[in-house]
């Protein structure tokens, strides 16, 4: 799909980076290009033009809508089991997507809080192990077990969040390469990932800025519920436009630093 020749591929060349002592220091470190342009550039470019094809037909509109759902519903899910709450996601082809959770096990929250004080081992510095320790054994318990109500406006938020967080790891990957350095995994890396910022940043826009946008989504909850943001202004007491907003900067957030963070792993020496 988006194989190149390595003629297509010309190496820039920039200054010599200092590393450590004993570090062996490169000459010049090699940028690929493609048609002209950087290497990650080429690819997230592919993915803005390429995004919207999801708009194009019912059926690859159906197929973009089953993913982001998809994505959604692991988020609530994902967050649900961290505070202690099994969760299930549940997406329904007719379009709609729910998060099935239970009640809140303490069981289940200990577990967890032992699980995190084990991630301490992963590193060998004593204040950092001892900071993972708290973290995990005191403040962790003390929010998930104390705090119900910062609880459920964590979950809420968490299904927006994981298409935002999925989002980043795909632009992430296809700006550094993709897991396999296939052209074609990252240019579907960077399509999904714009398509999922672009979906986010077209429903929060249109919260803030259109009335009638706000009338649909207060009408269109999966299975007659009443959708997240709306759940969330009213913990908040908040307008549904503002949480939007909240939304529209973590949606701005998430691609920069995902595609700040691939670009600088793909010129690293």
């Amino acid at each position: 799909m988006f194989q190149t020749s390595a003629a297509a591929r010309e190496p820039a060349v920039q200054p010599a980076r200092s590393l450590p002592i004993g570090r062996e220091v490169p000459e010049t470190v090699p940028i690929d290009r493609v048609w002209g342009l950087p290497e990650p550039l080429f690819y997230l470019l592919v993915g803005v033009v390429t995004a919207p094809l999801f708009a194009l037909t019912p059926i690859t509109r159906l197929a973009g809508w089953f993913f982001a759902a998809l994505c959604h519903e692991i988020g609530h899910s994902v967050v649900g089991w961290l505070w202690g709450r099994p969760s299930f996601p549940a997406i329904n082809p007719t379009g709609h997507g729910i998060s099935i959770s239970g009640e809140q096990e303490p069981l289940l929250v200990g577990l967890l809080a032992v699980a995190l004080c084990l991630t301490a081992r992963l590193t060998e510095e004593r204040g950092k192990q001892i900071a993972i320790a708290v973290a995990a054994l005191v403040v962790y318990p003390l929010l998930a077990l104390g705090w119900s109500f910062g609880t459920e406006v964590a979950i809420l938020l968490a299904g927006h969040g994981g298409e935002l967080g999925f989002a980043a790891v795909f632009l992430w990957r296809a700006a550094c390469g993709g897991f396999t350095q296939s052209d074609v995994e990252r240019g579907l890396f960077s399509t999904v990932g714009w398509f999922l910022v672009g979906s986010n940043l077209w429903l929060t826009v249109g919260l803030m800025t259109s009335a009638a946008r706000r009338a649909w989504y207060s009408s269109s909850g999966s299975f007659g519920g009443t959708n997240d943001y709306i759940r969330v202004g009213d913990m908040l007491g908040w307008s549904v436009g503002a949480v939007a907003c909240l939304m529209t900067l973590a949606a701005l957030a998430a691609a920069s630093a995902s595609v700040w963070w691939g670009w600088r792993r793909a010129t690293a020496a």
